[in-house]
């Protein structure tokens, strides 16, 4: 790879400018109403919410523990974080989500750095406002997962290689840092934070004939940093639990061959990346286009790196039985390093190929807006938007949005006739995602807090359940909202031959179910003694409390 040495060899002001620049408008997409949406999702951020508070709790910061058992199938560090930033007011949703938005704009710096390194510093700062607008991104990056940080180890390790690459006979202390992040990320989320940088940069150095690096003393040597970070913890937790490495590697290979309830087909992931790096997909194959083309052919190897990186992983991440839409995040970056790369290329291809009149331009592209901003009006509510988040956004939403695009660039092009197309084109998008995120968190969110979510309803259970009472919880899966957010041990019954013999018991029982559930129990003698019309989904009804006696 061929890299940009200027803005290493002396860091000047316009660089640290542009990193302050990034830092606020990251902060401010990241941070802005962060606490605001409860716990949608009945097992997901509540989940690691819960951890978090145990640890902060009982004092054991060793042993991951949930409902009292001893979680080995995720290291510490994203738990640690949570609890470090919990110490002062307790776990909320605002406090277990902080360490996830704190390492976006990491990523986001990190990704401008990379750029720069590879390409120039414009690609770095293009690169680094697409990503900080792309779903995926946003959505794990206001979310109490792992996700975030995984994506900055795993960014980070990449522009550490890159930089000892760069210099292998004097890289030693890039190298260090290639495997320190690998050995965070690992304390992060397992094995996916090496897989994830390794899969490129093996492949890379093959395909490049240089795999030679591999065995010089500067990289390899790198390696006792891994070590270093990771073994104390696995050291101990093996003393606490010989059984670890057993129930580790099971979970880890299991999962990935056999998928324990995330089982999708192979190409799940060739469909989902769709939604996950809106609005870029619909640039991507343009780009990957031009990557490959004489346009670019300077800058070939470091846009094979990347697509390494993409694909790479995608291929590796689609042979997994086991598939989430958010095992995506960690690729946001090379997305947006590739869109970055070829931004100002593809708008010149499109000058080129496209009748060039600026005035009939111009005023093509903002009637053709006007024209779509008026049938997402049509279409239902364009200001009851759904992203940025892991979906598409709603047709009216989304036809609102590709009109004002067209619209602000028509404008802005015409005010400001020196702006380039790929300047106007790239700021109207980033200012239409800002615009976006915050109609969302300022309309949607609290009607979703009320409609979808339950934590009305388990926020006054305390009041209903004595602390020394008995309370359950029937549903398909483990309800940890419930639990959170009452702040209280509950029980968790996924079968009916459960629930029966349960509510038999002589002492007084308590047990939480959905209106939806309650003909599964016909003539039984309880009593309600509070129903709500709170729940996560509409089609559930409210949720319920009966007592058996």
């Amino acid at each position: 790879m061929m890299m940009n040495n200027s803005m290493h060899n002396s860091t000047d002001s316009t660089t640290i400018i542009l990193i302050f620049v990034l830092i606020a408008v990251s902060a401010w997409i990241l941070f802005f109403k962060l606490g605001a949406p409860n716990f949608y999702d009945i097992r997901l951020e509540s989940r690691r919410a819960e951890i978090a508070r145990n640890m902060l709790e009982k004092g054991d910061w060793i042993v991951p523990q949930l409902a009292g058992e001893a979680i080995l199938t995720k290291p510490p560090l994203y738990f640690w974080a949570v609890a470090l930033c919990s110490m002062k007011t307790g776990v909320d949703e605002f406090t277990a989500r902080t360490p996830s938005a704190v390492f976006g704009i990491a990523t986001v710096i990190f990704t401008f750095l990379l750029g720069s390194l590879l390409f120039n510093r414009k690609v770095g700062f293009y690169s680094a406002l697409a990503l900080m607008v792309t779903n995926i991104f946003i959505d794990q990056s206001r979310y109490a997962e792992m996700e975030s940080m995984l994506s900055f180890f795993i960014t980070s390790a990449i522009y550490f290689f890159c930089r000892g690459y760069q210099a292998p006979d004097h890289g030693k202390r890039w190298f260090a840092l290639f495997f320190a992040m690998m050995g965070l990320g690992t304390m992060t989320k397992g094995p996916f934070a090496f897989t994830f940088p390794l899969i490129p940069i093996l492949l890379y150095l093959f395909v490049y004939k240089e795999y030679k690096l591999l065995a010089k003393k500067s990289f390899t040597s790198g390696l006792i940093y891994f070590l270093i970070i990771i073994l104390p913890w696995v050291a101990v937790i093996i003393w606490l639990y010989p059984k670890f490495i057993a129930v580790f590697l099971w979970e880890t290979v299991a999962y990935y061959a056999e998928g324990y309830g995330h089982s999708n087909p192979f190409y799940y992931y060739f469909v989902v990346i769709g939604p996950a790096m809106f609005p870029w997909i619909f640039f991507l194959p343009l780009s990957l286009w031009l990557a490959f083309s004489n346009r670019l052919r300077s800058i070939r190897k470091e846009n094979v790196m990347l697509i390494l990186w993409i694909f790479g992983n995608l291929l590796f991440l689609s042979f997994s039985k086991a598939k989430r839409d958010f095992y995506l995040t960690p690729l946001a970056p090379a997305v947006a390093l590739l869109i970055g790369s070829t931004w100002e290329a593809l708008w010149d291809w499109l000058k080129e190929k496209l009748p060039y009149n600026k005035v009939i331009l111009h005023r093509t592209y903002f009637i053709a807006g006007a024209i779509l901003a008026g049938i997402a009006f049509t279409a239902g509510n364009p200001f009851s938007v759904n992203f940025p988040s892991k979906r598409f956004p709603d047709i009216s939403s989304f036809l609102l949005f590709a009109g004002l695009c067209c619209m602000l660039v028509s404008l802005t092009r015409t005010l400001m006739p020196s702006a380039t197309a790929a300047k106007t084109a790239l700021a109207a998008i980033v200012a239409l995602v800002l615009a976006s995120q915050y109609l969302y968190l300022t309309f949607t969110v609290p009607i979703k807090n009320a409609y979808e979510s339950g934590a009305i309803f388990y926020k006054a259970l305390p009041a209903l359940v004595k602390p020394e009472a008995t309370l359950a919880f029937f549903g398909t899966y483990d309800n940890y909202a419930g639990s959170f957010y009452a702040h209280r041990p509950v029980i968790y019954l996924t079968t009916k031959d459960k629930v029966l013999p349960y509510m038999a018991a002589r002492e007084k029982r308590y047990l939480v179910l959905a209106e939806k559930f309650l003909d599964k129990f016909p003539y039984v003698p309880w009593k309600v003694r509070f129903k709500s019309m709170y729940s996560e989904h509409t089609s559930w009804g409210g949720y319920m409390l009966v007592c058996n006696q």
